[in-house]
């Protein structure tokens, strides 16, 4: 039951995060009378907050499950992404997105017991394309929905930690390093801009993530200390295991606007 409460929490806090972020958008969207141009170019500046999902998840690995290739052993993180967004025709409600995201992930406390001292980070540098659908571009709040194609980078370190009962030196920590690999994701997203004026505004985004779906592979031997990323199957090799670098991020930063298209709408 621990085991379960740890997995679920944060995906019914993330849950619950996106019911209320509907139900105030649905109220918004109701009261809203007055109206804006469509912008001909927007650029969103953002912050974000990332929760580990599927085998990125470490809430509940000890250090042997990492080494052993079955977590990548992070937890939560923190991030920053530019997106330029450019509407496909001034009657599109289309539009094709760019960003370039830097994300980083942590792990926190392996397993039940706080004696393992294991712990492992990830660094990662994504540039995307993708489409999105503007379901109110012309209104002062406007919701929309994409999905996204990513080439990413990603690098990290990990601090293994060894029980040796009865050995003279007692327990041992062993550090190892994940050189910068090159790999393909997708993406999903959802959120709205709320537009101040027509040159500036804010927003609030959600994005599910997937940062290694294609080119996976686990290559060197077991005594390599410096590495690429192992997240395919190998048999009988440290660290490798058939693993996807996904994550739940939120997003929150300013919108600039450039230009306008289509005609004031109320």
């Amino acid at each position: 039951m621990q085991q379960f409460n740890s997995l679920f929490k944060p995906f019914l806090v993330n849950l619950a995060a996106i019911s209320v972020f509907l139900f105030c958008s649905s109220n918004a969207l109701s009261q809203n009378n007055s109206g804006s141009l469509k912008p001909a170019y927007s650029l969103l500046l953002n912050l974000c907050y990332n929760s580990s999902l599927l085998e990125l998840s470490g809430s509940n690995s000890i250090s042997e499950n990492i080494y052993e290739g079955k977590t990548f052993g992070a937890g939560t993180g923190f991030g920053a992404t530019v997106i330029s967004k450019i509407p496909l025709g001034s009657k599109s409600d289309f539009v094709f997105s760019q960003a370039l995201s830097f994300n980083r992930m942590l792990s926190y406390d392996f397993g039940k017991e706080q004696y393992d001292i294991g712990e492992a980070n990830y660094n990662a540098i994504s540039l995307s394309v993708g489409f999105e659908y503007n379901f109110t571009p012309r209104k002062k709040y406007n919701i929309y929905g994409g999905a996204e194609m990513n080439a990413n980078l990603i690098d990290g370190n990990s601090k293994i930690w060894f029980q040796r009962i009865g050995h003279p030196l007692g327990d041992s920590v062993a550090s190892y390093n994940f050189n910068s690999s090159f790999r393909i994701g997708y993406g999903l997203n959802f959120g709205a801009d709320y537009k101040v004026n027509n040159k500036f505004g804010f927003n609030l985004g959600f994005r599910f993530l997937n940062l290694n779906a294609f080119l996976k592979q686990s290559e060197g031997t077991n005594d390599d200390a410096e590495f690429q990323l192992r997240d395919d199957t190998a048999n009988d090799l440290i660290f490798a295991g058939n693993k996807n670098f996904a994550f739940f991020s939120v997003n929150c930063g300013v919108s600039l606007y450039f230009g306008e298209n289509g005609k004031m709408l109320k």
